[in-house]
């Protein structure tokens, strides 16, 4: 299983990713809140300081806002820095253009498994799932939605992988037994889970 570390603090993503156990980094809107840094200059620290892709989840709701905003971003490393598009219908076509030009893309808020199908066929690398919102709302519980999610990409033969988030060492082996690849870890839950 690749692990992503899901961390604000520049001095433990150095520390966490250069020991080799997490993949890269990933961060959405209130992580990066956190560092009251310009996006281009904690996203440029992480890259000095880390290894590996950084996730980073865009703003923009507009297809072209997104579009603008990734380039933007690109700019700084376009080998290190991967794009978080919300699985909405511009999210979509976003995802569909940033893919024809061989961008990293994670679909992510992805609450239900039609939208994690319709992500992946419009190109993405990794699906996040939202399973927290579906349980919250009495849809489904969260192992059901991942379970359909990870059948319906191995069932299609997929290269497209779930991100799924991982608070125990529990929730590691039951996204294991589900045939999950990839969990993110938030760096307050790091070493609890090893603890356990």
């Amino acid at each position: 299983m690749k692990l992503w570390l899901a961390s604000s603090n520049l001095d433990r993503i150095e520390q966490l990713t250069g020991s080799g156990l997490f993949a890269g980094v990933i961060t959405n809107p209130d992580v990066m809140a956190e560092t009251r840094l310009p996006v281009a200059k904690f996203l440029t620290q992480v890259i000095a300081r880390g290894s590996g892709p950084v996730f980073y989840q865009l703003r923009g709701r507009k297809c072209e806002e997104m579009i603008t905003e990734s380039e933007r971003l690109l700019a700084l490393a376009p080998e290190r820095i991967a794009i978080k598009v919300p699985t909405t219908m511009e999210g979509l076509n976003a995802i569909a253009i940033l893919r024809k030009r061989n961008v990293l893309v994670a679909a992510t808020c992805s609450p239900t498994a039609s939208l994690a199908v319709l992500a992946e066929a419009a190109g993405a690398n990794y699906i996040i799932p939202w399973g927290s919102m579906v349980a919250e709302r009495g849809v489904m519980d969260r192992e059901t939605l991942l379970a359909d999610i990870s059948a319906i990409l191995e069932r299609q033969q997929s290269p497209c992988e779930m991100i799924v988030r991982a608070s125990a060492s529990a929730d590691l082996l039951r996204l294991a037994r589900l045939g999950i690849t990839n969990a993110f870890i938030w760096e307050k839950d790091v070493e609890r889970i090893v603890r356990q």
